[in-house]
């Protein structure tokens, strides 16, 4: 009987065993659904932030190259020039010492670091830098066949910067460009521009004095720029008239003028005479 009733009994042993567990992956599934969720997202940002890295790495490269190429670059570009139109001159000077190769390098249109510098008021020290890279800087021409000693008149240089210039180059003061002009002709351009500007501004717009003003009030403006003339004129005459006055002669300006009559304005000359018959000695 004992055995009997001990094996009527069923054995219920295997469902606790199964229930049990179905039970714990009910309670987990919540959270491995969240989970999952987080994952995907976070899987988003990283490949989004990893893909703009990679777009901006990609980006910084190609910037590079394309710095890398203009540096290496033969002719004279933006890169080359970015110091110069920006007026960091410290930087230009340490640019022109380090890389005396990329200063003397020369535009598509024949100009070079000289010519842009003068348009931009450099101080001495960063022309000298210039020249010391490129000691033939003053005598090259551009397309338009222009020395630099032309762009000091196009702009406003202050005399020092034209002095400098002018003497490593002493016959670019009669040097005529494509169009027939000299510095001689550029800044009495720039002169008569004044001259007439401020002339009209006094009449309140009337430009009919202009057949009228006399060589005294041209005069009176000229001497703004007295001494440019006079270093131009003098090195005009040490290039055209040295070895053809007598030694015993000194220099006057007015021999030079009459040394390069033929780049002269008239203008010019009426001026050299008014200001020089002030003193008889100089005529």
């Amino acid at each position: 009987k004992a055995t009997t009733t001990s094996s009527a009994i069923p054995d219920l042993s295997f469902m606790e065993t199964k229930t049990q567990p179905k039970t714990c992956s009910a309670r987990r599934n919540p959270i491995s659904n969240l989970s999952s969720a987080q994952k995907f997202l976070s899987g988003v940002c990283f490949g989004l932030v990893t893909s703009t890295a990679f777009i901006g790495l990609v980006y910084l490269v190609r910037f590079w190259l394309k710095r890398r190429r203009q540096s290496q670059s033969k002719v004279l570009t933006e890169f080359h020039l970015e110091k110069i139109r920006t007026r960091n001159w410290v930087q230009v000077m340490k640019w022109a010492r380090k890389y005396q190769h990329q200063a003397k390098l020369r535009d598509h249109r024949g100009n070079s670091c000289l010519h842009y510098a003068l348009l931009y008021r450099p101080p001495p020290q960063a022309i000298r830098a210039l020249m010391d890279a490129q000691p033939f800087a003053p005598m090259m021409k551009n397309s338009d066949g222009e020395l630099p000693l032309h762009w000091c008149f196009r702009g406003v240089v202050p005399i020092d910067i034209i002095k400098t210039v002018l003497w490593c180059n002493p016959a670019g003061a009669t040097t005529l460009n494509k169009a027939g002009e000299s510095p001689f002709h550029l800044m009495r351009i720039k002169l008569l521009e004044n001259f007439l500007e401020q002339r009209s501004n006094d009449n309140d717009g009337d430009d009919s004095f202009v057949m009228s003003f006399d060589v005294e009030d041209f005069d009176n403006d000229v001497r703004i720029v007295w001494d440019k003339m006079m270093m131009l004129l003098q090195m005009a005459y040490h290039g055209t008239l040295e070895k053809t006055l007598p030694p015993n002669i000194k220099w006057r300006p007015l021999h030079a003028a009459v040394g390069v009559m033929e780049y002269l304005p008239i203008e010019m000359l009426a001026v050299l005479f008014t200001c020089l018959a002030k003193d008889v000695r100089d005529v």
